[in-house]
């Protein structure tokens, strides 16, 4: 995990420039150090970094809103650097998705095993988060597939073996997808008001 890049976003210069120094001592790359949330969402945005580790409070956009941003973007894990341990602020870093803390002043020793579990965690999520969104996609397919199934077996009457043939077939001869061609006989069937109940 070292040799990660990881982007540090704090006003206070001493804080970046001794921060960024212990990383790369760490084995990591700092690929930037800036003062602003504004500047750190646009670089983190543009240069994808594995990490970033933000201060909460900062001119332009605070730490927790960039935060947010870069997880609904899914583009890296956030740790906040902070002073600050009061309830509201856990809550709204918790609500925007940070995924740990690094408390002002900060040990050096206390870096490293940070940042793994940090990056270790995140990969998990989003490998969690993938395999989810693949089963949600295969469900929706499913059903469009069975809907459309059920539309030819009672407009054609088909068997359920014939429907599924015949759709592969207008899917090869179109060269379309299968779940384009069951979308386009389901809308045909709501334009007709030709759709079968729903079991």
């Amino acid at each position: 995990m070292p040799d990660s890049k990881i982007l540090v976003a704090d006003d206070d210069a001493i804080i970046r420039l001794e921060l960024t120094s212990a990383l790369q001592d760490l084995g990591f790359t700092v690929i930037d150090s800036v003062s602003n949330g504004t500047e750190a969402l646009e670089l983190a945005k543009r240069n994808k970094p594995d990490l970033c580790i933000l201060d909460v409070h900062m001119p332009g956009i605070d730490g927790i809103t960039v935060a947010a941003e870069l997880a609904e973007a899914r583009i890296c894990p956030v740790l906040l650097l902070t002073a600050y341990s009061d309830l509201d602020v856990v809550d709204r870093a918790n609500r925007a998705g940070v995924m740990g803390f690094i408390v002002k002043p900060y040990r050096t020793a206390e870096l490293l095993p940070t940042i793994r579990l940090t990056l270790s965690r995140y990969r998990e999520m989003t490998a969690l988060s993938n395999a989810l969104e693949g089963l949600q996609n295969q469900v929706s397919s499913d059903r469009l597939l069975a809907q459309a199934q059920r539309i030819l077996m009672l407009r054609d009457n088909l068997t359920e073996r014939e429907s599924l043939r015949r759709l592969h077939a207008q899917s090869t001869s179109m060269g379309r997808d299968l779940q384009a061609v069951c979308e386009a006989i389901i809308l045909t069937a709501e334009l007709a008001h030709d759709l079968p109940t729903r079991r």
